[in-house]
């Protein structure tokens, strides 16, 4: 003869079986989406105004890995350094990016100084609509990605 569980007892089981299957936090959800992605700089706001980005040049990006580390174009030279995410919305940057240090045109080296300037201030991150959006603690600058799709990745 089988012997059949108790009702009292299969529910609990049930639950703990579902609970296997989530993920450990929120952050690890957003984390899996920032992962994987070339990301690209379509909108930066200082304060009330918005920055032109300007064309030609790499662009600026941001590529991160699962085990904490982030590259990217800043406009002209390449930037590596670590990155940890912080709760649901927050985000860290480890000490010190390595930039390399190539000249370019001028416009394009005005905008990666600001950029290397802005972006180590960002403290904040979310995943909303397929873009990326950082911004610094007070919310006065922002920068929103979009992933890139196409050649060239």
């Amino acid at each position: 003869m089988f012997n059949i569980m108790k009702p009292r007892l299969l529910l609990p089981l049930l639950l703990l079986t579902m609970c296997a299957h989530l993920p450990a936090s929120a952050a690890d959800d957003l984390s899996a989406g920032l992962v994987g992605k070339v990301w690209k700089l379509v909108k930066w706001q200082q304060k009330d105004q918005l920055v032109t980005i300007e064309p030609g040049g790499r662009g600026v990006t941001l590529q991160f890995t699962p085990d904490g580390k982030i590259s990217g174009s800043a406009s002209i030279n390449r930037f590596s350094g670590s990155y940890k995410l912080e709760g649901e919305t927050g985000i860290s940057w480890g000490e010190g990016m390595a930039v390399t240090k190539m000249a370019g045109p001028e416009p394009l080296m005005k905008q990666e100084s600001a950029f290397l300037t802005d972006f180590p201030t960002m403290t904040k991150y979310s995943l909303e609509g397929g873009q990326l959006r950082l911004s610094d603690a007070g919310g006065d600058t922002t920068m929103t990605f979009d992933v890139m799709k196409g050649p060239g990745l």
